[in-house]
Parts: structure tokens; C-alpha cells; sequence
């Protein structure tokens, strides 16, 4: 009897222990942001063994990027590659631009791998983009090299090569097409600024510039020596004081 008695109990204990427990769903999502003040049109997000369309990305209008490794999309007038880490949020271009403060218009390409993690580096824009003097344009997040034409025909010499990008720096052509890279203040915002004033100390009659306006996704050289940098009618009419 003390025999089956102890059985029945080690049957009991079998079946609690095999008793399933309840599972938990986590739902894992990552975003990918379109940070620049234009859309991109056409996009087309592309993982191992399938392909999504996301079609336009206005401005400031984040996606899901779950999983995928590159996308393609329309910008600048040509068909641009991003390398995508779908593991993470990222910025389709970094907080950086380059800017063309040569007298003449300059045509760019973008070289960065050919998706996300991989060695192979390839031309990320299919076409040169134009950059006119006095405009600037975003560096796509990824980019490693940039190569600057006189001209639509890249099979020619390049006027300047910009390695080791950085997408979140500032980059300047200069009129005899060297590279400075000298401080700056880029307005990353999809709208213009109101009024800016840069002053080597607190007050107007230490001004040393003012502009009227920043253009959105444009930048400008801060002058030596300053100190405070006032920004009027910025993000909803606000102003802001940078020291």
C-alpha cells in the first residue's frame, strides 16, 4: 500500500510539472526616418528573401524597416540605394550636409556598400546630383565617399574626393574645389528660420552677423570668434539662444 501510495504521488508530480505555461508575445519593430525636407518617392524596402513597398516617405514621416538591409527610392531626381540597418531606428541621411560655396554647379555621387553590412562598395546614387552655388544637400546615412564633377558625366576626373564621411559633419567646397570643413550651422529642419544673429558677446552691439533667414537643410559659416548664436521663428515660432 506505502508502495502505490508513493507512486500515485510521483504521478501527480509528473503531471504538474508537464502542466504548459502561459506565453508571452513581444512585439520588436524598428523605424527608419525620412529626415530631409523633400519625399522620397518609389521606395522599396528590401531584406533577406523579400522585398516591401513603402511607396512616399514625406518629410519627418518614419516607416517600418523591420529586418530589411537596403532600400531603394526616388530623391534628387535619381534613383538612390540606402543601406539599411533593420535592426535599429536610423536617419535616411545623417545630421550633416555638404555645401557648395564654389561659384560653379557641382555634380555628386555617393559611394557606400551595396546594403547594410556589406564590404561591397558601390555608387548609392544612379545618377550624379547637382548641387548649385550657395545650396547644400544631406549625406545618405551609410556613405563612405564622395565624389564631386564639373559636370553630369562621373566616367570623367573628379574635380574633388571626400573619404572617410562623416554623415553627421559639415563638408564646404571651396571655389578652387578643395574641402574645408570649417564650423557651421545647418538648419535640418523641413521649414526656413526667421532671423539669425551671431554675436561675440551678449548684446547687439557686439553683433558680429545677421541673416535674415536659414533655408531648411541649408547651413552657413559661423563667424570667427563667436560666442552667442540667436535663432528667431524656428519649430512653431519659437526662438533659441545657442552659447
Amino acid at each position: 500500500m506505502k508502495k502505490l501510495y508513493k507512486a500515485c504521488i510521483y504521478a501527480v508530480l509528473f503531471v504538474c510539472n508537464f502542466v504548459p505555461l502561459a506565453a508571452s508575445v513581444v512585439e520588436v519593430n524598428y523605424y527608419a526616418t525620412n529626415n530631409y525636407n523633400a519625399p522620397i518617392t518609389n521606395a522599396i524596402l528590401y531584406g533577406p528573401g523579400f522585398s516591401s513597398s513603402v511607396g512616399t516617405i514625406n518629410p519627418n514621416a518614419s516607416f517600418s524597416s523591420f529586418l530589411a538591409n537596403e532600400m531603394t527610392g526616388t530623391a534628387f531626381g535619381t534613383t538612390i540605394y540606402f543601406p539599411v540597418n533593420g535592426w535599429t531606428n536610423v536617419n535616411l541621411f545623417g545630421n550633416g550636409s555638404i555645401y557648395n560655396s564654389s561659384t560653379t554647379t557641382m555634380y555628386l555621387t555617393y559611394t557606400g556598400p551595396s546594403y547594410y553590412g556589406s564590404s561591397t562598395l558601390t555608387t548609392l546614387n544612379q545618377s550624379p546630383i547637382s548641387l548649385a552655388p550657395g545650396a547644400a544637400l544631406p549625406i545618405i546615412t551609410g556613405t563612405t565617399t564622395i565624389n564631386g564633377y564639373g559636370s553630369s558625366n562621373s566616367s570623367t576626373t573628379p574635380l574633388f574626393t571626400i573619404n572617410s564621411i562623416n554623415a553627421n559633419a559639415s563638408y564646404f567646397i571651396a571655389p578652387n574645389y578643395s574641402i574645408t570643413n570649417n564650423p557651421t550651422l545647418l538648419n535640418n529642419y523641413n521649414q526656413n528660420t526667421g532671423q539669425i544673429i551671431f554675436s561675440s558677446s551678449d548684446g547687439s552691439a557686439a553683433t558680429l552677423e545677421t541673416l535674415p533667414t536659414l533655408a531648411a537643410w541649408s547651413n552657413t559659416v559661423i563667424p570667427d570668434n563667436t560666442y552667442y548664436i540667436q535663432l528667431f521663428d524656428i519649430a512653431y515660432n519659437g526662438s533659441v539662444t545657442i552659447i
